[in-house]
């Protein structure tokens, strides 16, 4: 999947999803594959039936006929983004859990709606309500909406719902129990704190159930969430979520937040460690350590509203659209190579998610401005 951007980095074309993919030629423009080597100036990039079939210079490529030209001269083309952890449902606020259940997949689309319209072509989402996730990816997937290609983990095994002490305890007694109960079961689905007290052939049984129920990674919580300075699972039952996720050809990824529970982590096999740099208060976070990309859509009612107030707001960093942004340039300032910095949100993410092919989806110019096409979190306006 390709973007192309001006100077400046505007986007101006996304090849996205379709049921009728289009025989584009890009031409023109600096050509770099994400993969670390050199630039082509004055490239030619061919899309046939929705997938990239020639990459080269001007004059060494052959455009088949009936091929819709796109003259890019003075920009760049680059394989689409990709955020490695992001939450496409992050919003945790009583009047969105309320107003929007039973369309907790609408808000998701309309999540990789604006991902896609920023240029992150492919998402990982590490946490969220796995059946709305489901049937956002699979909506997607066949056609029916537009947005990023999804894939998804659902639940961070070990962690109970968003109205618990892993999340937001205080906002529980503002509903009912029967409100509260059924929101956190839609996240937890048997994967619930309750796992921490379990034996680690229950832990492997339950992690076998779910690695079977649609999702496309495992992620379990090393460490604590809101309580970040605790340890949760045993080694041995780390190791059991570990092998079963590989048992199922998942990629299977761990929370930590303190040095002994990345230890653990590497030592029961992870693949990916997320939000690795936290090391505890008593061990800063250096300022040149890499910070994990997250993505939410930010509720413009409480953002007007109470804007002082952490609970109620969403970190700038993580934003949608804006979020996956921040730790490029980040880097930039701190003098990572260019090179390096487009590779960590392309050709890096892919290869940790043993997903080397998911830079190319079927190809189709995006109508950037009718994106989302049913703003619901995103609309600016008070409902």
């Amino acid at each position: 999947m390709l973007n192309t951007l001006g100077r400046g980095a505007a986007l101006l074309l996304i090849a996205a999803t379709s049921l009728a993919a289009q025989n584009i030629a890009v031409t023109g423009a600096t050509v770099i594959d994400g993969t670390g080597k050199a630039p082509i100036a004055d490239g030619v990039v061919v899309i046939t039936n929705g997938r990239i079939s020639a990459v080269g210079k001007a004059g060494t490529v052959q455009v088949p006929a009936s091929t819709r030209t796109i003259d890019a001269r003075g920009k760049y083309v680059i394989p689409g983004l990709m955020d490695a952890n992001l939450h496409l449902f992050l919003n945790r606020d009583l009047e969105t859990l309320i107003k929007y259940e039973g369309r907790y997949h609408e808000v998701a689309i309309e999540g990789a709606q604006i991902a896609l319209k920023s240029g992150q072509t492919t998402v990982f989402d590490t946490w969220g309500p796995r059946d709305a996730l489901i049937k956002a990816r699979d909506m997607i997937h066949s056609g029916q909406q537009q947005g990023s290609r999804i894939y998804l983990a659902g639940n961070i095994i070990g962690f109970d719902g968003p109205l618990t002490a892993d999340f937001r305890l205080t906002a529980a007694p503002f509903v009912s129990k029967a409100f509260a109960k059924r929101i956190n079961e839609t996240w937890e689905l048997g994967t619930g704190r309750k796992l921490l007290w379990m034996y680690p052939q229950e832990v492997r049984d339950s992690i076998r159930k779910y690695a079977a129920s649609g999702v496309d990674f495992l992620k379990y919580g090393a460490s604590g969430h809101v309580d970040m300075n605790f340890l949760t699972f045993s080694p041995r039952a780390q190791q059991a979520i570990v092998e079963e996720g590989h048992r199922a050809r998942k990629t299977v990824q761990a929370h930590v937040t303190s040095p002994e529970s990345v230890d653990l982590a590497v030592e029961a096999g992870v693949d990916i460690l997320t939000h690795g740099d936290m090391s505890g208060p008593s061990h800063p976070i250096a300022e040149e350590t890499l910070k994990k990309i997250n993505a939410g859509i930010e509720h413009p009612v409480l953002r007007s509203e109470s804007r002082t107030i952490a609970a109620d707001t969403i970190d700038p960093r993580v934003r949608l659209g804006e979020g996956h942004f921040n730790a490029p340039y980040a880097l930039e300032e701190l003098g990572m190579d260019h090179m390096e910095i487009l590779k960590t949100a392309t050709s890096n993410v892919a290869h940790a998610y043993k997903f080397p092919d998911a830079v190319i989806k079927d190809g189709k110019v995006v109508d950037l401005g009718a994106l989302p096409t049913a703003p619901l979190i995103s609309a600016k306006t008070k409902s």
